[in-house]
């Protein structure tokens, strides 16, 4: 059995330990609530976009652009995950990199070329652990994320789409729904495609300019504006993941610090106790 002075010692510790994941907890929570604000902020003008461009592809135009390309057999698909360049967070990064590897698999085993590109040091970290070929990696991405950093993604992956480098491009984060739920999505990104509750007469309202060159000037910036929310929910929910992890390992340390404080004054009772059994022993000797 450790002694009073070795379970005091332990209780020091778990007690520093504790105070250091309150801290973070706090930090987490603040951080937290920026980035769901931002999420909130932004959200409208993502929906806004999204159905300005179901609006007009209600008419049936037909519209011809890069971004519409649908290959019939494809060869490769982009898949961009986005996990965080920290841990301390729960299970966060782990969904993620298991969502990653599941598509990674399925593609090769349906013949096509999974090309990876990853956001986060732990992403990179994993498939140099599992010897995965990795394209291109991000780290300049936090929870202040900017729509210009998420742009440079969204650029790129427009650009291997429309020379054909690739027949498809594959979000993997974790979406944020609202704070009691963030689950791992695997969202298409490319090829662009709208959902058919629009259908039907065009819209009685003239345009200018056309459009279907209103469309092909929206198409890009709509797919700008869904990598910019991806990494926006994925900033939140990697703060949410954060705060509750730190406000676990801070329940665990105050309740291992209950248990070693009884542990202690067990162990100094047993000590007083045997002094006293000890002294009792020494009088007894000496008559």
């Amino acid at each position: 059995m450790a002694t009073p002075k070795e379970i005091k010692t332990r209780i020091d510790s778990v007690k520093n330990t504790r105070k250091i994941t309150k801290t973070m907890e706090l930090v987490a929570t603040a951080k937290s609530k920026k980035a769901v604000d931002r999420v909130h902020a932004s959200q409208p003008y993502a929906d806004k976009v999204t159905e300005l461009l179901e609006s007009l592809a209600s008419g049936q135009l037909d519209v011809s652009h890069p971004l519409l390309r649908k290959a019939e057999k494809p060869k490769k698909v982009l898949l961009i995950a986005i996990t965080a360049n920290r841990g301390l967070a729960g299970p966060y990064n782990t969904n993620v990199l298991k969502a990653l590897l599941a598509a990674y698999e399925e593609y090769k085993s349906r013949g096509i070329e999974p090309v990876l590109y990853v956001a986060g040091k732990k992403a990179v970290n994993f498939l140099r652990f599992q010897k995965i070929p990795f394209e291109k990696s991000y780290f300049e991405f936090d929870d202040r994320v900017t729509f210009a950093q998420a742009e440079v993604v969204a650029q790129e992956a427009m650009d291997l789409f429309e020379s054909a480098k690739v027949d498809g491009v594959e979000l993997i984060y974790t979406r944020y729904f609202n704070a009691g739920t963030q689950k791992v999505v695997n969202r298409s990104l490319l090829p662009l495609s709208f959902s058919a509750k629009g259908k039907g007469p065009a819209a009685p309202y003239m345009i200018e300019p056309s459009p279907e060159k209103l469309i092909s000037a929206l198409l890009p910036r709509s797919i700008k504006i869904v990598t910019f929310q991806a990494f926006l929910d994925a900033a939140a929910s990697e703060q949410i993941a954060r705060r509750i992890a730190m406000k676990n390992a801070t329940d665990s340390a105050s309740d291992m610090i209950k248990e070693m404080t009884l542990m202690y004054n067990r162990a100094r009772q047993a000590k007083v106790t045997q002094e006293i059994a000890e002294i009792i022993s020494g009088v007894d000797a000496l008559k």
